[in-house]
């Protein structure tokens, strides 16, 4: 199985590695203090990134924050959003580090499922194609050959055979079909009804809830460092476009400070901001304690996700594994009881 590698770079394409490469690169450079254009210029020297450095140092220089010209260059959204911060006098070393860590995390565990799913699902479609030729073909042999009904143990098998074959058939259609509705009319859809949509898909509402409470907490704390005004915070977390439940929650708590409210009340009712997040916001400490406190959560949060998604990967491959053996037992019966029927009446 082959997970979407590669990202649109105007009339090229900008692979993962090559993104992981660039961010590793860029952090060496500017720990050994060259500026950020320098640093740009100098990767023309590096085979591979020169297209990429070019096209970054190109928007730069045409006025784009160094966000917008990664974007432009077609770097992955996460990126993005995070360097979203370097704008507001953030120390561009420490989020391009934090930033390759991160992604780097996030290739691993890709990766890693590429890597567990790819034989077993090779497996399971060689197995499907032999399942259905044999069904097709040779079980309808063998009932001629025997010129009668096929033994009953057989034509049990064959039934459950057909029913979870139409099954799986049948949900890949459903899905194949959601999947195309959905790209089509996603742009159209408000937030919103989104939010709403995803609170009733149970796993992927937990994944956004975690991955939401991440970047808030990540955003929340990088720009408290900052030291901008709440006011100003939240305006400016208003205005990113990357992370768009944060730009309406943020969007949200600015109409609570603007009408002079406490947004604690607020906060309990984001239903994709996870519990103790609210609990640290809602917590009455300074400044610099709460940056603190959420970076330390960002940090326990990502490695936690990382952690549970790990737990699931153990379990994908003996899952596979047991569909293919049910399929091989299939195959065996499918074979041998025609064969042992056919010797007892001869």
């Amino acid at each position: 199985m082959a997970l979407p590698k590669r990202f649109r770079f105007n009339n090229h394409k900008i692979s993962i590695t090559t993104q992981l490469q660039f961010l590793q690169v860029l952090q060496r450079m500017l720990s050994r203090g060259l500026t950020l254009i320098h640093a740009l210029d100098t990767m023309k020297y590096y085979g591979e990134l020169e297209p990429v450095s070019k096209q970054v140092l190109r928007h730069l220089e045409t006025g784009d924050h160094l966000d917008e010209a990664m974007d432009r260059a077609g770097f992955h959204h996460s990126i993005v959003s995070y360097l979203f911060v370097v704008r507001e006098k953030a120390n561009i070393y420490e989020r391009i580090e934090h930033c390759y860590q991160l992604f780097q995390q996030r290739v691993h565990y890709i990766r890693k499922f590429q890597q567990t799913v790819r034989y077993p699902l090779i497996l399971l479609l060689i197995f499907s194609g032999l399942i259905f030729f044999i069904y097709s073909r040779v079980i309808p042999s063998f009932q001629q050959l025997m010129f009668g009904e096929l033994p009953i143990l057989l034509q049990v098998v064959i039934f459950l055979s057909s029913w979870l074959g139409y099954s799986i058939l049948v949900l890949l259609i459903l899905f194949g079909f959601g999947l195309f509705i959905w790209l089509a009319v996603r742009k159209n859809i408000s937030l919103e009804t989104k939010l709403t949509l995803y609170k009733r898909i149970p796993l992927y509402r937990s994944y956004q809830k975690r991955q939401t409470s991440f970047h808030f907490a990540a955003l929340y704390s990088s720009l408290l460092q900052t030291g901008m005004p709440m006011k100003e915070l939240l305006n400016y977390m208003s205005k990113q476009t990357k992370l768009p439940i944060i730009s309406y929650y943020a969007k949200q708590m600015q109409l609570e400070y603007f009408k002079g409210r406490s947004i604690h009340g607020l906060l309990t009712t984001m239903e994709f901001l996870e519990n103790h997040l609210t609990d640290i916001l809602s917590s009455n400490i300074d400044a610099k304690s709460l940056a603190k406190d959420l970076a330390v959560y960002a940090d326990v949060s990502i490695d936690t996700m990382y952690q549970r998604l790990q737990k699931r990967i153990v379990y994908i491959q003996p899952i596979f594994f047991s569909i293919i053996g049910a399929f091989i037992i299939f195959i065996y019966i499918s074979l041998m009881s025609p064969m042992f029927e056919l010797m007892n009446t001869m």
